[in-house]
């Protein structure tokens, strides 16, 4: 299993280029708008963007975690949680799916964020996006209900933490 490492700055071109070599792949909901490089920054910042990268040292794989105000606006939740993260941006290379490297980096950020202290992931995932809620499914995220930001129509999920 590959190790996830956290994101720095010289990692912030590559990142927002895998970002935007997966608009328009099956179930992506991002645009030429989003994420965007204040996204990228913002979550290297936060010491919350981790990475997969080839032996060479390429970037395959992507995903932050994070605070997410606009998730607090959603029902559902666990009402029990006092301190929850978000989990956006998950992205692997187009050449590298199918081969599990999110749900690696999945467990991986999990781990992290349960050393950290916080006590639940939650996440929005596209409705027309089967890839992305087959993984978080398989990770026995829970689904909380629906949402509609963003102009699309989302499931969320929520993952407590032990």
């Amino acid at each position: 299993m590959q190790s996830a490492e956290k994101a720095s700055f010289n990692d912030l071109t590559a990142v927002l280029a895998l970002y935007r070599s997966l608009i328009g792949t099956e179930g992506c909901a991002w645009n030429e708008f989003y994420p965007s490089e204040d996204d990228v920054r913002q979550d290297i910042s936060q010491g919350g963007l981790y990475l997969l990268r080839t032996d060479r040292g390429e970037i395959i794989a992507a995903c932050a975690l994070g605070p997410d105000p606009e998730l607090d606006e959603v029902d559902g939740w666990d009402s029990s949680v006092k301190h929850p993260m978000g989990l956006m941006r998950m992205a692997v290379r187009k050449d590298c799916q199918h081969r599990g490297l999110a749900g690696s980096l999945l467990a991986q950020v999990e781990r992290d964020a349960t050393r950290q202290g916080v006590d639940s992931i939650r996440l929005l995932a596209a409705q027309t996006n089967p890839p992305a809620i087959a993984l978080y499914e398989r990770a026995m995220y829970r689904r909380t209900g629906t949402a509609r930001m963003y102009g699309l129509d989302w499931f969320c999920y929520e993952k407590l933490l032990k």
